[in-house]
């Protein structure tokens, strides 16, 4: 098991109390953008409260009156804008990485409907609220601190979508099988992409 208490991140402000994380992007200046680095150390950080001993829930709060105003123009946005299609996939790939590692915590995740959020999310391991809605969002985290077993379905329903269909056995076939349809221009029947056997839900998707 990890201790994750005294844990000093470079890229983020990070505190814990009673078993409750709570994180503060750290750049009150410029509104809290986020960037390549801090995501990359969010995402690593997430891996390692997986097997935290320590840290029952993890609260994003605001610093400075922001909580995040998105990625970074300097250190995102023009960059990306200059990037090959490589590096591209490569900064996708680390953004989807982030959600992926917070399923696989295997605790219920309350998240903003926005952006490929409630693809990744489902809609039995988490539970999503409109963008701004403070009203709504205060709502579903008093209902998931009075329901055990809610907290228990929805972090076991997290866990187990993350094994599903974000684990590497399942996505790495899912890669191959899909490098196997744009060299055929799309065409064929997709085969049993998941290392389970079965066909991922996306598999289907057209290129």
């Amino acid at each position: 098991m990890t201790k994750m208490t005294n844990f000093r991140p470079e890229h983020f402000l990070w505190q814990v109390e009673s078993k409750v994380a709570r994180v503060r992007l750290d750049r009150p200046e410029r509104k809290n953008p986020l960037t390549f680095q801090s995501y990359a150390e969010l995402r690593d950080t997430f891996r390692e409260l997986r097997y935290a001993e320590d840290v029952d829930a993890v609260l994003f709060l605001p610093n400075g009156g922001n909580f995040c105003s998105g990625g970074d123009v300097h250190d995102i946005i023009g960059p990306l804008v200059a990037m090959e299609m490589k590096e591209l996939l490569a900064f996708t790939r680390m953004t989807g990485d982030l959600v992926k590692a917070m399923l696989a915590c295997g605790k219920p995740i309350i998240a903003s409907e926005v952006g490929g959020i409630p693809d990744m999310l489902g809609g039995d391991s988490g539970i999503l609220v409109p963008p701004g809605d403070a009203g709504a969002l205060s709502e579903v985290i008093l209902r998931l601190a009075r329901d055990d077993e809610l907290r228990r379905t929805m972090g076991a329903a997290a866990k187990e979508r993350y094994a599903r269909l974000f684990s590497p056995n399942v996505v790495v076939p899912l890669m191959v099988e899909t490098y196997r349809r744009v060299t055929r221009n799309g065409h064929g029947v997709p085969e049993a992409a998941a290392g389970n056997g079965q066909v991922h839900p996306w598999a289907h998707i057209s290129y």
